[in-house]
C-alpha cells in the first residue's frame, strides 16, 4: 500500500533508469573498440598498426561522457532536469541515426566490389563519420541521461520510502545494463549493425516523448512541492489499511 501511493514518483524512477541502458550507453561504452574497427576496417583483421590507432582513438571516445557530464554538472540547476533530459534524448537520436548512417553506408554501398572513384573516397571517411557520431552521442548523453535519471531518484520519493524506491530502481537499471549488452551481438547478427544502432534511437525518441508527457520539473522545489507536482495524479489511490480499519469501527 505505500509502495501504491507513490506509484507515479516509482513509474518514473524506474523508466528513467530503464531509458538509461536502453538508448545503448553501455553497448557503446564495452564494445567501442569493436565498433571502431567495424566501423574503419570492416570485417577484415586489421594490422598491428591499425590496432594500435584503434586504441589511441578509443581515448576522445572514453573522454567524451566525461566533457558531457561536465556541462550537465553545470546546467542541470540553472536550466532543469527536465529540459537538459529532454535535450540530450534528442541529441542521442540523431547522434545514433548519424551512427546506423555511417555503418549502413559502409555495409551496404561500400562493400560492393566496384568501388572507384568519389565513392570510394567517400567510403574512406565512414569511419571518422562513426567515429564523430559516438564522441557526440556520448557528449549529449553526459549532459543528462547520464546523471537525471539517478538525481531525479533521489529527490521525488519521501522519505520513509526513499531507500526501498531507490533500490528498485537500481535493480531495474543494472538488470537491464546486462539484458542490453548481452543483446548487442545477437542483435548485430539478426536485423544487421546499421538497424541495431536506429532501434536505440527509437528506443530514445519513444522516451524523449514519454517524459515529455509523464516528466514534472523538480529544480528548485522542496520535497513537499514535488511530492504535491505528483500527489494531485494520484487521488485514486487506496486508503491504507488503518484507514480502513478505523471506518468501519465508526
Amino acid at each position: 500500500a505505500a509502495l501504491w501511493r507513490v506509484r507515479r514518483q516509482l513509474e518514473l524512477g524506474i523508466g528513467l533508469q530503464l531509458l538509461q541502458q536502453l538508448v545503448g550507453i553501455n553497448t557503446v561504452m564495452y564494445y567501442s573498440g569493436d565498433i571502431l574497427r567495424q566501423s574503419f576496417y570492416g570485417d577484415e583483421e586489421p594490422t598491428d598498426a591499425q590496432r594500435r590507432v584503434l586504441i589511441w582513438l578509443t581515448a576522445p571516445v572514453a573522454c567524451a561522457q566525461l566533457v558531457g557530464c561536465v556541462i550537465g554538472m553545470l546546467l542541470v540547476d540553472r536550466v532543469g532536469r527536465r529540459p537538459l533530459v529532454l535535450a540530450s534524448l534528442c541529441g542521442i537520436v540523431l547522434s545514433l541515426l548519424l551512427e546506423g548512417a555511417a555503418f549502413g553506408f559502409n555495409d551496404w554501398v561500400c562493400s560492393g566490389g566496384s568501388v572507384d572513384g568519389s565513392l570510394r573516397e567517400a567510403c574512406s571517411g565512414t569511419g571518422w563519420v562513426s567515429l564523430g557520431a559516438m564522441a557526440s552521442y556520448l557528449i549529449v548523453f553526459g549532459v543528462g541521461m547520464a546523471s537525471v535519471p539517478w538525481l531525479v531518484n533521489a529527490e521525488i520519493y519521501p522519505l520513509q520510502l526513499r531507500s526501498a524506491c531507490v533500490s528498485i530502481a537500481t535493480a531495474v537499471n543494472w538488470v537491464s545494463n546486462l539484458l542490453v549488452a548481452v543483446s548487442f551481438l545477437t542483435l548485430e547478427e539478426a536485423i544487421s549493425r546499421p538497424a541495431t544502432f536506429w532501434l536505440y534511437g527509437a528506443c530514445a525518441a519513444v522516451g524523449a516523448i514519454w517524459l515529455y508527457v509523464r516528466m514534472p520539473e523538480t529544480s528548485g522545489k522542496s520535497l513537499e512541492e514535488i511530492e504535491a507536482l505528483f500527489g494531485a495524479r494520484q487521488q485514486s489511490a487506496p486508503p491504507a489499511a488503518d484507514e480502513h480499519v478505523s471506518a468501519t469501527t465508526s
